[in-house]
C-alpha cells in the first residue's frame, strides 16, 4: 500500500477511506497525506515518535493558522514530553505565520517555559 500511494498512480479514490486504512496499517504518515478532517489530523499527529521529524514539520506548512495551532496544542495535550521539541522546530519555522503572541500564549498554557526558550534560541540562530 505503501508502494502504491507513494507512486502517485492513482487521482481518483476515496481518500477519507484510504487515510483511515493507513492509519490502521500504522502508515501515519501516508494517513496524513490523505486526511482533511482536523479532527482525524489531531488524532495522528500527536503520534510524533512514529513520524519523520523533518516531514511533519513540512506537513505543518499545508495547515491553516487555526488548525496548526490547534495541532500543536494537540501534540502538547497527548504527550509534551515526546512532542515540545518538534512542537518547538513546527514554531520556530512558522512563527511568523502563526503569530508570536499565539505560541507564547500556547507555550505558557502548558506551563512548558522551557518551549519558549528553546523557540527563542532557535529563532535567534536563524536570524544570522
Amino acid at each position: 500500500a505503501d508502494a502504491i500511494l507513494g507512486n502517485n498512480m492513482f487521482t481518483h479514490y476515496d481518500r477519507p477511506h484510504i487515510a483511515q486504512l493507513c492509519e490502521k496499517a500504522g502508515l501515519l504518515q501516508r494517513a496524513l497525506e490523505h486526511y482533511t478532517d482536523l479532527y482525524d489530523i489531531k488524532r495522528a499527529v500527536v503520534h510524533t515518535h512514529l513520524l519523520n521529524p523533518e516531514w511533519l514539520v513540512n506537513y505543518f506548512g499545508r495547515l491553516s493558522v487555526d488548525d496548526c495551532v490547534e495541532c500543536l496544542k494537540a501534540m502538547l495535550q497527548a504527550n509534551i514530553r515526546q512532542n515540545l521539541q518538534v512542537v518547538v522546530q513546527i514554531a520556530t519555522k512558522y512563527h511568523e505565520q502563526l503569530g508570536t503572541q499565539k505560541l507564547i500564549e500556547l507555550f505558557e498554557s502548558f506551563k512548558s517555559y522551557e518551549g519558549k526558550t528553546d523557540r527563542y534560541k532557535s529563532m535567534k540562530s536563524t536570524d544570522h
